[in-house]
């Protein structure tokens, strides 16, 4: 993929995340889990902390250093207890379409030269900053598709 079409193909999943999260606000659910099931908010809450780790300490890392490690993300050991124990579940979806919404504008700003950046993947070597967001864009389809079938029909 090239660098504009990895951008569409994020904007079309951030688009499709509102479409399956977005009316999951405080405004408009009260008792969200009489709607959805309690496995959506542990996955939302993963997620998003998947998200933060992929975001600011992951893209962001290899932009600021150079040839930065890094380790592989073991989404098993991260513990839900303390995964946002402060927000409410629609709290959380407002946090992780924030984060993916600012990931869309920085990367639409990010000149082109910062885009062969490579990290250092533990298992993988050199790895371009390139990569590891169409990974990214690729990781969204089958969470996606995931969210969906956790969905119950409001």
């Amino acid at each position: 993929m090239d660098i504009l079409e990895i951008i569409y193909t994020l904007k079309d999943n951030y688009y499709k995340y509102i479409s399956i999260l977005g009316h999951l606000d405080s405004n408009h659910i009260k008792n969200y889990q009489d709607c959805y099931p309690e496995e959506i908010d542990k996955y939302i809450r993963r997620l998003t902390r998947i998200e933060d780790e992929v975001i600011e300490f992951r893209l962001k890392k290899i932009l600021k250093e150079e040839h930065p490690y890094i380790p592989i993300i073991h989404a098993d050991k991260i513990k839900l207890s303390n995964i946002y124990p402060n927000l409410s579940f629609p709290e959380v979806i407002d946090h992780f379409l924030k984060q993916r919404r600012g990931l869309l504008k920085f990367l639409e700003k990010l000149p082109k030269e910062k885009w062969v950046r490579t990290g250092v993947h533990e298992k993988e070597g050199h790895v371009e900053f390139k990569e590891y967001v169409e990974r990214l864009t690729k990781r969204d389809a089958s969470i996606i598709e995931e969210l969906e079938s956790l969905k119950k029909p409001v």
